[in-house]
């Protein structure tokens, strides 16, 4: 369940990923756990038929089970000389140290934190700072709801989820600009002092709804067709972007806006306040 925390994959905690070439990879799953069990191995994540190269195989995911990479490098190399003795199939692994995993998380961290204050400059840049806060603050709202549906269902967050993220976060961004775009339009409508700023957010989001709509529409078809018939590992990508396309659709639409609309209307008041503040002193 969803309160056995994170579900780092190998990616990120380090771990082997070994992949026996059997035909009837449907049959042979529960004698590979057993092996690998007989070698120390209990702690398997996740184990699957695939089909590389046109041939059949059971690919495998653990994370190591001793912290010595000689010792880790004896138990694979054990395991897999017992699976090819039972099967007399061939058995590749590759093992990934936890130093490895621990670099590419941070440059994980550090790609999408990047993204994001790059983003935020861009958006200041063209239309305004509140704009651009605004535009960042809805996408966190997506990755935050990502991560958590990720989580309850339980998929491995890996190097395919990051990838999911950026996707995510490069699709949503698209719309929020739009609606902004539309937003710097509206304002244009409007005396500089008598911005009504719920009236221009309102307009900009009833302009974009139909295209916005109909291009995730779109979008989400064709990710979840990839869902339902693709392997467990493309679910495990296709998934987390499905999460992130349903509350990228609704942040821009109805979050980015709205909380940019907010943000004004809290300047204003607050200025109001300062202006009667100065008034009274006089």
């Amino acid at each position: 369940d969803a309160a056995t925390g994170f579900g780092l994959g190998i990616d990120f905690t380090g771990g082997t990923e070994m992949t026996v070439m059997i035909e009837d990879n449907t049959k042979n799953e529960h004698e590979v756990l057993e092996i690998l069990k007989e070698k120390g191995i209990n702690n398997v994540d996740y184990i699957q038929g695939v089909t590389t190269g046109g041939q059949n195989g059971i690919r495998v995911q653990y994370k190591n089970v001793n912290s010595d990479a000689t010792k880790m490098k004896e138990i694979n190399d054990s395991a897999k000389a017992a699976l090819e003795s039972k099967f007399g199939v061939k058995v590749d692994y590759t093992n990934r140290s936890s130093t490895a995993s621990e670099d590419l998380v941070k440059k994980a961290f550090l790609s999408v934190g990047i993204a994001l204050i790059l983003i935020l400059v861009y958006i200041i840049i063209r239309f305004e700072w509140l704009s651009g806060v605004a535009a960042v603050l809805a996408l966190l709202h997506d990755v935050f709801i990502m991560v958590c549906l990720t989580v309850i269902c339980r998929i491995p967050i890996n190097s395919s989820f990051i990838a999911a993220v950026i996707t995510v976060v490069a699709y949503s961004i698209n719309n929020t600009i739009i609606v902004f775009d539309r937003v710097r339009e509206r304002k244009k409508l409007f005396d500089k002092n008598k911005i009504i700023y719920n009236d221009v957010a309102d307009e900009a989001v009833a302009m974009t709804f139909n295209r916005t709509m109909f291009t995730s529409l779109t979008t989400l078809i064709m990710v979840i067709m990839l869902t339902a018939l693709g392997v467990v590992s493309m679910r495990h990508f296709t998934l987390p972007i499905l999460f992130g396309l349903l509350a990228g659709t609704y942040s821009s639409m109805f979050l980015a806006a709205p909380l940019w609309a907010a943000m004004q209307n809290g300047i204003l008041k607050y200025r109001a306040k300062q202006y009667a503040k100065y008034k009274a002193m006089k």
